[in-house]
């Protein structure tokens, strides 16, 4: 029978409070993960797994990263972003390290306790029930808002090329909603190892072709912007919300590296996450330069609008649009995740051949091209049984599907009434981003090791909390004012 998973993660008392009488365990410095793999198989399979790791950390948001340097400057800028890098980093692994650690405690204080997959699952194990919901709400309103970023842009940038013959409305519930939904029917992360790649490959192109851009504008221009001070410093805020936000990775974290222990690769884990976050530092800072040096303050949210007409500038816009669809799906996985284990049960596999067509019939097709369910799944079963275990089946996979038709067209509908880029990046960088990367891990992890943690390491998880309150809180109201008050930038 489906049942909540929150439940499993309260103690035997039924009091939904968090576990307290877990066996004395290492700190997270001195419980390394698991030894690098050095078979040859595992080390290709870790290296398609670096697919999924890099595009976890980039989407539409770096589009904004120009913005935030043309308040920060050609100096503070690149050192934000290794700031904000270094310490999502910090708390990613930390967040990994609570979950393999939290795993083994409970599987050695009782061996029918489910396993601990989620973010939010982590935190209900060590905070009950209000942390549970805290992380599940936080989680849907980052990845929900990154995408509804990315419908923005994709939008936008479709009307850019079609003019006034296409309406918006066509375009972003036609054009845009629609194979975003075919997209997000696929049911485990894994499949979506071809559209990383393809995700991955655009980006870069785009990437590379507004440089280019921006470049070759500046030497037009003769004038290239460098500056070694703050240029606006009351867009301080806005530019920490969207250098906070352009690192996507938190809500991802967990599925991604549960992903990479199924094929049995985590040891890799950690060693790709630290290179990931140095590469697209790099690339971050080099882009905010460049786009900064190319337009000064006459940048707007997105740089793509100030690049002036040619193939550099639809080559961008072509290939961002790809890139942000294949995106798109990836981002929503942990949402659908929650969802399922919310309404399905966790015994439920999603990712099952149950819930997808290929390994039974479950969504298969019959002759007609329709949906139906095979009686093959219960041969062995009395016939009086095989009714009720289909309808029950029909009335997942509805659900399964509805689920994701529903967030789909929640998206797109949010997209079209709020149009204004920056400051909803900034909003969502500051709060959810905020408290995901830097609030909760620290929290979770004074939780999981104030018995055992040295002074250094208490005091590494209050400069985690202390970093995301301050920055979120100081951003958030900026960028909610400015959303309020309209005072968008181009």
């Amino acid at each position: 029978m489906a049942h909540d998973d929150r439940d499993n993660y309260n103690d035997d008392n039924g009091d939904n409070q968090p576990l307290q009488t877990l066996p004395t365990a290492s700190t997270a410095s001195s419980s390394s993960p698991p030894p690098y793999p050095h078979d040859t198989q595992q080390r290709q399979t870790a290296a398609k797994h670096a697919i999924n790791v890099l595009k976890s950390f980039i989407g539409s948001n770096f589009l904004s990263v120009p913005f935030a340097f043309a308040a920060a400057g050609s100096l503070l800028g690149p050192l934000a972003v290794a700031l904000i890098a270094s310490v999502s980093g910090l708390g990613c692994l930390l967040l990994v390290q609570i979950r393999i650690d939290l795993q083994q405690r409970l599987q050695h204080q009782q061996q029918h306790r489910p396993a601990v997959e989620t973010y939010a699952q982590v935190a209900g194990a060590l905070l009950g029930r209000p942390g549970y919901y805290l992380v599940e709400v936080f989680l849907i309103l980052t990845q929900v808002g990154y995408c509804i970023g990315y419908v923005i842009y994709m939008s936008t940038a479709i009307h850019q090329f079609a003019g006034e013959s296409l309406s918006l409305v066509y375009i972003f519930f036609g054009l845009v909603t629609l194979p975003l939904i075919c997209l997000c029917l696929i049911p485990d992360l894994k499949h979506f190892l071809p559209f990383a790649f393809l995700s991955n490959v655009a980006l870069l192109v785009g990437f590379l072709a507004v440089l280019i851009a921006s470049v070759s504008r500046a030497r037009d221009q003769g004038i290239f912007y460098v500056t070694w001070g703050v240029v606006d410093a009351r867009k301080l805020p806005l530019a920490f919300g969207n250098i906070v936000a352009s690192f996507e990775g938190i809500g991802t974290i967990l599925s991604v590296e549960g992903s990479m222990a199924r094929d049995q690769v985590r040891g890799y884990y950690p060693l790709l996450l630290k290179q990931t976050l140095l590469l697209v530092t790099i690339l971050f800072s080099a882009f905010g330069i460049v786009g900064f040096g190319a337009f000064g303050k006459e940048l707007c949210s997105v740089v793509l609008t100030n690049l002036p007409m040619g193939v550099c500038a639809d080559v961008a816009r072509v290939a961002l649009i790809v890139g942000l669809f294949c995106t798109y799906g990836f981002q929503m996985y942990p949402v659908y995740q929650m969802i399922d284990l919310r309404l399905l049960g966790e015994d439920v596999d999603t990712s099952s051949p149950y819930f997808f067509p290929g390994g039974s019939s479950l969504l298969a097709h019959d002759g007609y091209g329709a949906l139906h369910f095979s009686p093959s799944l219960a041969d062995a079963a009395p016939a009086a049984a095989v009714g009720t275990a289909l309808g029950r089946r029909n009335i997942r996979a509805a659900t399964y599907l509805g689920v994701r038709v529903g967030v789909v067209l929640f998206t797109s509908i949010v997209a079209y009434l709020l149009p204004e880029f920056e400051l909803l990046v900034a909003l969502v960088g500051s709060i959810g981003g905020g408290m995901l990367a830097f609030i909760m891990p620290g929290i979770l992890g004074w939780a999981m090791y104030k018995e055992t943690a040295t002074r250094k390491e208490k005091g590494r998880y209050g400069c985690l909390i202390a970093f995301g309150v301050v920055g979120g809180v100081i951003g958030a109201g900026h960028a909610l004012h400015d959303l309020i008050y309209g005072q968008s930038q181009c």
